[in-house]
Order: structure tokens, then C-alpha cells, then sequence
């Protein structure tokens, strides 16, 4: 049974659906801290952060080509087991990553992984991460 169908039943009050979501979302905690941990040892600009406009939109940061990024509004953002983000959605053009600083700021984003690490269809568990915040001094194409 997939994770998605534990949680409706969960949610229509049957009790042993109840104990099983539990279950998985005490796993799920775990990997969460796991994943949340793996990523602040990253350093720099990585995938999910979010970024600052000058015309103060919220972006986030969609692929990182090295010299560039691609930033996004939209989209999903898988939480891989090594602490990255995977983006699925639409791309914009790509900005020189010498146009970014960082603040102090942190920020929560949605991300999903598959419920206690089990690949299959609708085992997507739902939850957020905290990302760093950056500021995009002026827009320059890549």
C-alpha cells in the first residue's frame, strides 16, 4: 500500500490507517533530518534556495550550471538522499551566478521524497525544508 492511500484512509477515521501513517511519518522525520542536515553542509547556491529580486519577487533556484542559475516560481522539488534538490517544472533563462549574494536569512520550501525511501507510484511524502535566501543584485543573462 502506497503512502498516499494510508494517509486518506488515515484521514476517513480508520484507526489501523491511523497507526500505519504514524508509523511512516515518524520514518519520514527522520529522513527529513537526515536530508535537512546533509544540505546545510553544503556550501554556495544550491537547488531550492530561494532568491530576492530587485523588483522584490520570491524565486527559487531551479538548476545550478556552475556559472549560472536558473530560477523558478513553480514546480516540484525532490530532497534526494545526499541533501540536493532535484527540480521538475519550467526553466527560465539563466543569470550569472555573479550576480547573487547571500543573506542571513532562512527560509521553508516545500520538497517531497518517497515515504521511508520506498520508490513507487503515489508513495510521495509531502513536507518542507529550510533553504538560505538570496539576493539577486541586477538581472544578466548567462
Amino acid at each position: 500500500m502506497n503512502y498516499q492511500e494510508i494517509d486518506g484512509l488515515a484521514r476517513c477515521g480508520e484507526s489501523w490507517a491511523q497507526k500505519l501513517k504514524a508509523e511512516h511519518d515518524a520514518a519520514n522525520l527522520i529522513i527529513l533530518a537526515d536530508r535537512q542536515e546533509k544540505l546545510n553542509r553544503r556550501s554556495g547556491v544550491r537547488v531550492g534556495d530561494f532568491v530576492i529580486t530587485p523588483a522584490g519577487e520570491v524565486w527559487r533556484v531551479a538548476h545550478h550550471w556552475g556559472d549560472c542559475l536558473q530560477l523558478a516560481k513553480g514546480g516540484s522539488y525532490y530532497f534526494t538522499d545526499g541533501g540536493g534538490c532535484s527540480y521538475s517544472g519550467g526553466l527560465e533563462p539563466g543569470i550569472d551566478i555573479e550576480h547573487f549574494s547571500e543573506t542571513s536569512e532562512l527560509r521553508e520550501g516545500p520538497v517531497w521524497f518517497f515515504s521511508r525511501n520506498h520508490a513507487m507510484a503515489h508513495n510521495g511524502w509531502y513536507t518542507s525544508a529550510t533553504f538560505k535566501v538570496w539576493k539577486l543584485n541586477r538581472e544578466v543573462g548567462c
